[in-house]
């Protein structure tokens, strides 16, 4: 056993040898001729754990297990052979494809390269050529000395040449002549090398020398001229100019190398923005300018620019809100000039306070006087955690460097005038804004300004004007008036004297007022007042409440100031708080406001200023406390606006406005009461009956007494809420009140007139019908001077007859009314026929006179008679005659006589039985027609327009009827017709003068028929809100049409318009709220009656138009933002073989579609033969080296929320030497 253990170890050890040794042997793969095959190459050495047992005795037969053995190592070696060859081919595929791509990448960079060095050669070549033309600044034609007059025009001219073209600066006397310098009186020009300094209305100042510069980067150029303006002093005239060598061989020429980016500064801190060059500057480099939104910034104490070597540096010692912007720096080269620009953001420093408002922005002085400035500014651009309610002013005296606040009470509008400063003082200004948390960080510093009267030359006494202009250029100058001249007494008595005076000249903007003072010796001085500001409104009142919106109402100030209301400011606060918020910005005219944006359940107060044109006067008392809360009682709101008319000793008229709210049912009268003192609240019923109307003449007033009165409206369901009561009224006639009396003037019209016992202004005069009724400006006039006012009726009629009244300025006590009635109308009448026509005196009495033939002659002598004069002749109560000098009976017969003889010969023969006449039919046709009777077979009929033939008559000779058919009625058919039937026994002629009088009788009648034609009213929706509209015929405009809502006629607004066609006559509503429900009527006057056709919105045909109103706005906006193609792709496309095309679509939609190119109808993938680019607004596609197989249909699909839309394209490739088809766009590059 042992020596079978050793053999087996020995055995194992020489197989293993073996195995290592074949390995060895296996690594060589080629073999010569002369090497010596081993015997493992024929039958391999196998180990012993592979063979078996019976192989290993039985060493005859191990041959079957090596030729297994082979043939498995020849399959796998053939199985590697193959992986080799696949593994080739694909490599050769693949550096096929680099070599292809490395030839089209260089065939790229060669062309690149090519162009590159065209333009680069291009571009030295125009270097070269501007270098060849250039020419150093030269005046050929210099300016030439002139000597003129005062008050003439004069113009400076020279031409200037140069290459680059130089820039022309002037001088006067040595001081830059800038756009600012007196615009009306120089003019500056240049076109084509010729410029031209104008200088009107010469004054001696405008005497000196003028000087012309003209300067490049080669050098400068001046020419001077001397002005003499009514002077003897001789004139002189020259030119100069010299050289600035050319920036040749200086070295590298400095580009922008880096530069400053977009940047963010906060508010306080510094800005400092610095770019640096490629090389340091060189001489003609080193003007570098900085900019800010294109206004160029200097070196001052806030700005600091610093160029050197090679940078340039800007430095703000404190940015601002008014620094944000873009900032550009430009850089001077030999043939351009370069820029640089980014924005720079500046961001709100820390509040003052927790949750204050940001600073203010612009603050400007537009105004400066010698102890006042004018400040404006804008809000601030942040409000903080609440509204701002107002604003601080505050100044510095340069002087001192202490910033002092300039007003008490915070400022509610951005503008504030500041009085009491020093004349003669350098001042600067700033301005804070406040809110509920407190006030805020203040604004940039104003710019600094020095308080002096800049007028105090033009206000002289002894100015003369040599030119109307000049004057009226002076006046527009002039806002203080200048004192009043030739004061002077008129009338002298022991107790009084009775002065005159002049107006000032100029005068000023603003109305005048004059002050007489008397000092000693009875010297009197003339002084002019400007108005002062309003007194405060009162009584504010609530007239209406929607659960979030409020409309109040208020008594107007018992003093306008002297001068006219302009409008009105609210604030409002929440009741518990006690900072007072700004309603209106702009103010209201009218005495009522609605106030939005209020939260429902919350208490407010509301205060109301007024305004002038001397500024804004004190706030009213703050109202009561109005809960916001939607009003649903059934009786009506409270009247308002109440005002006191007429007041007499025992009586006085008494005004109101309707409520805005009428409850549950329409208001069908209104009941006023009165009580007596200021204080007492014993309210007592003035009228037994409800009054209908707004106006109540209250009668049985005791003279002295005091009294109060309020007025509430009443409706079905009840009284309603009474108004706010007037002010106190004493029952009394003032001394010299008069009322309005009527009469005939001396041309006979009938007039109202009303005279005062002091001067009234025209302007202060308001003349109306029934209180509140404008006069009709064609149907009276109002004149008044001095203390009496006339209103003259130009035509008094039965349409004139009302209650006329007059107001004259604010004062009550200056009112009256006259009841123009029906008996003064024909009483005045006969009398206006009076003075008309005044009898004529005789100076003798009917004569009777017989003549030898039997004739009697009956005569009457009268007074000397004019032209005009008419004498009437009158036998048994009927007149027999009227001429202007004689009567006779026997000139009518014969002309009655004549007549009918005329008539007799006409009808012998062909003759008109009826004349021509015209109609409009059904189908709006003009129809011009006549009868001819007694016509033979060679009677002729012919129609002739303005004395050419019309030869589409139509004759029925049967019935001898003619008729001329006109479509189109337009101004061409105007015109002279005449129809002329004629034959061997006579003729007749028949005319129609179709113009003037009768060509309007024609337009009137087509009008009529046309709003006969109206159909109802109907309502449509459209995407923008409602159309009402009325379907009618043939409009030609000559209808007038006017809308009513509510019975209230419809101007033309913002939200409202009105518009009209051929078929139809419409009115748009856009953005339709509930406030636009009711009744709408629409009025069509035809010059003579009124059609009306009504619609009442409401209910479920407003809130089916509404419905229909949403849908379509919906849908037009999802068709607005939705995806779409602009434009871009041709039908066909035609591109040759191995170029290069791209087609680019312009899109639109929001949101930003997305977008998919298709080939075939499947979507484009592959990135190298397709190059695709999405932009915002624009996609591209690129096929790159087009072939036979890239034709076909090419589309691109976009796609939003809103929609998708799909644009396509057919591409067709022709090889070279192809035509491409006749219908397609032929590209390619």
């Amino acid at each position: 056993m042992e020596t079978r253990t050793v053999i087996q170890q020995e055995q194992a050890s020489q197989m293993s040898h073996s195995m290592q040794v074949s390995s060895q042997k296996k690594k060589k793969t080629f073999k010569s001729s002369d090497e010596d095959v081993s015997y493992s190459d024929f039958y391999p050495i196998i180990p012993a754990d592979v063979l078996s047992v019976k192989e290993l005795l039985n060493l005859d037969n191990i041959h079957s297990t090596w030729d297994v053995l082979r043939e498995t190592l020849a399959t796998r070696k053939q199985h590697h052979r193959q992986k080799w060859t696949l593994f080739g081919n694909e490599a050769e595929k693949v550096e096929i494809d680099v070599i292809r791509n490395q030839r089209l990448l260089r065939t790229r960079v060669d062309k690149l390269a090519l162009r590159q060095q065209a333009e680069r050669k291009a571009s030295m070549h125009i270097k070269y050529l501007q270098r060849l033309s250039q020419k150093v600044p030269d005046f050929p034609i210099p300016l030439r000395a002139h000597t003129v007059w005062e008050g003439m025009t004069v113009k400076l001219c020279c031409v200037v040449q140069g290459c680059p073209p130089p820039e022309v600066t002037w001088y006067k006397d040595g001081v830059l002549l800038t756009s600012s310098n007196q615009p009306w009186n120089f003019s500056r020009r240049q076109r084509f090398g010729l410029n031209l300094l104008e200088i009107r209305w010469c004054s001696p100042s405008d005497g000196g020398e003028y000087k012309a510069v003209a300067k490049s980067r080669l050098g400068e150029a001046t020419t001077f001229a001397t002005v003499v303006v009514n002077s003897y002093q001789g004139a002189a005239a020259g030119a100069q100019s010299w050289q600035t060598p050319a920036p040749q061989d200086q070295g590298e020429e400095a580009l922008f190398g880096s530069c400053f980016p977009p940047t963010w500064v906060k508010e306080g801190k510094v800005l400092h923005l610095e770019c640096v060059f490629t090389a340091p500057l060189l001489p003609y480099q080193q003007d570098v300018s900085w900019f800010r939104d294109g206004e160029q910034l200097l070196q001052s104490d806030t700005v600091d620019v610093h160029t050197e070597g090679d940078r340039t540096a800007l430095t703000l010692n404190a940015a601002h809100k008014e620094h944000e912007g873009v900032y550009t720096v430009k850089l001077k080269t030999f043939d351009s000039l370069l820029e640089h620009s980014a924005f720079v953001y500046i961001q709100d420093a820390s509040a003052a306070v927790v949750g204050g408002p940001a600073s203010p922005l612009a603050v400007q002085v537009l105004d400066v006087n010698r102890d006042y400035v004018f400040l404006t500014w804008q809000p601030p651009s942040a409000d903080g955690e609440s509204p701002v309610d107002g604003y601080y002013v505050e100044r510095c005296d340069l002087s001192q460097g202490q910033w002092v606040r300039c007003n008490t009470q915070i400022q509610k509008t951005c503008q504030y005038p500041v009085f009491g400063l020093e004349e003669g003082t350098w001042y600067q200004f700033r301005v804070c804004a406040v809110n509920k948390a407190g006030t805020g960080r203040p604004s940039m510093g104003s710019q600094p300004v020095f308080t002096q009267d800049p007028l105090e030359h033009t206000r002289t006494m002894g100015n003369t004007f040599d030119t109307d202009m000049k004057r009226e250029m002076w006046k527009c100058q002039i806002r203080v008036p200048l004192p009043p001249t030739n004061v002077h007494a008129c009338e002298v008595s022991n107790t009084y004297v009775v002065l005159s005076w002049t107006e000032p000249e100029p005068r000023g903007r603003e109305p005048l007022s004059f002050y007489v003072e008397r000092v000693s010796l009875y010297i009197f001085f003339l002084y002019l007042v400007l108005p002062d500001v309003p007194s405060p409104p009162s009584a504010i009142a609530l007239l209406l409440c929607t659960g979030s919106e409020m409309v109040l109402g208020w008594r107007a100030p018992q003093s306008r100031g002297g001068a006219p209301i302009l409008g009105y400011y609210l604030d409002q606060r929440e009741d518990e708080q006690v900072t007072w918020r700004e309603v209106n910005v702009k103010s209201v005219k009218e005495r009522q406001f609605k106030v939005c944006s209020l939260s429902s359940g919350h208490w407010y107060r509301f205060r109301v200023f007024a305004a002038n044109m001397a500024g804004v006067g004190k706030p009213s008392e703050a109202s009561d406390a109005f809960l916001c809360e939607k009003w649903t009682m059934p009786e009506p709101g409270c009247p308002f606006d109440l005002q006191v008319k007429e007041v007499r000793n025992d009586s006085l008229v008494l005004l109101w406005k309707t409520p805005l709210y009428e409850g549950q049912s329409a208001i069908c009268g209104y009941i006023l009461e009165m009580c007596q003192d200021d204080e007492s609240e014993e309210w007592r019923t003035v009228n037994d009956q409800d009054v209908s109307d707004t106006r109540y003449k209250v009668s049985g007033l005791q003279a002295g007494q005091t009294y109060r009165f309020r007025v509430s409206a009443v409706n079905k369901a009840g009284v309603g809420r009474a108004s706010l009561p007037t002010e106190p009224v004493t029952a009394e006639t003032k001394p010299g009140t008069k009322d309005i009396e009527i009469g005939v003037d001396d041309d006979g019209f009938i007039f109202l007139g009303y005279e005062a016992d002091k001067v009234i202004e025209q302007d202060d005069v308001v003349w109306n019908k029934n209180y509140t009724e404008p006069i009709d400006p064609e149907r009276a006039q109002s004149e008044t001077t001095k203390n009496k006012s006339v209103l003259t009726f130009t035509e008094a009629s039965e349409d004139d007859l009302g209650l006329y009244t007059i107001e004259a300025g604010d004062n009550s006590d200056l009112s009256s009314s006259y009841d123009f009635t029906a008996e003064d109308l024909e009483r005045l009448k006969e009398l206006s026929w009076q003075v008309r026509n005044p009898l004529i005196a005789l100076k003798s009495g009917w004569n009777v006179e017989v003549s030898d033939k039997g004739d009697v002659r009956l005569w009457l002598q009268t007074e000397s008679l004019s032209k005009d004069a008419e004498l009437c002749l009158i036998l048994n109560d009927k007149e027999i005659s009227s001429t202007t000098v004689r009567a006779s009976y026997f000139s009518e017969t014969v002309a009655l006589a004549n007549a009918k003889r005329h008539d007799y010969k006409r009808k012998s023969g062909p003759y008109f039985k009826e004349y021509l006449s015209w109609s409009i039919n059904e189908d709006f046709e003009l129809v011009i027609k006549c009868q001819v009777t007694n016509t033979n077979k060679d009677s002729c009929l012919s129609w002739f327009k303005d004395d050419r033939k019309l030869t589409q008559v139509v004759y029925d000779g049967s019935t001898g009827v003619s008729t001329l058919t006109l479509s189109q009625i337009s101004k061409d058919v105007s015109g002279s017709y005449r129809a002329v039937v004629t034959d061997k026994r006579g003729e007749d002629v028949s005319t129609l003068q179709l113009l003037g009088g009768e060509y309007d009788k024609l337009l009137q009648q087509l009008s009529r028929q046309c709003a006969l034609s109206a159909g109802p009213l109907n309502v449509d929706s459209t995407a923008e809100g409602f159309r009402l509209y009325c379907s009618l015929k043939n409009n030609l405009g000559q209808i007038k049409t006017s809308w009513y809502f509510r019975e209230k006629k419809i101007d033309q607004e913002v939200r409202r318009n009105a518009e009209s066609s051929a078929e139809m006559v419409w009115i748009n509503i856009f953005n339709p709220t509930d406030n636009d429900k009711g009744k709408y009527t629409l009025e069509m006057f035809d010059g003579l009656e009124t059609h009306r056709r009504h619609l009442d919105l409401s209910g479920q045909v407003f809130a089916d138009a509404l419905l229909q109103h949403q849908t379509l706005k919906q849908s037009a906006i999802a068709e607005k933002n939705r995806a779409k193609v602009s434009r871009g792709l041709p039908d066909v496309v035609a591109i040759r073989e191995g170029k290069s095309l791209c087609l680019t679509c312009f899109i639109e939609g929001e949101p930003a579609p997305q977008i998919s190119w298709l080939r075939n109808d499947k979507e484009v993938v592959d990135p190298v033969q397709f190059t695709i680019t999405k932009e915002a607004k624009r996609s591209t596609i690129t096929i790159n080296n087009v072939s036979l197989q890239d034709s076909g249909k090419y589309s691109i699909f976009v796609r939003n929320t809103y929609g998708c839309e799909t644009a396509s394209v057919t591409v067709s490739v022709y090889r070279h030497g192809e035509k491409p088809p006749a219908n397609a766009v032929e590209m390619g590059f």
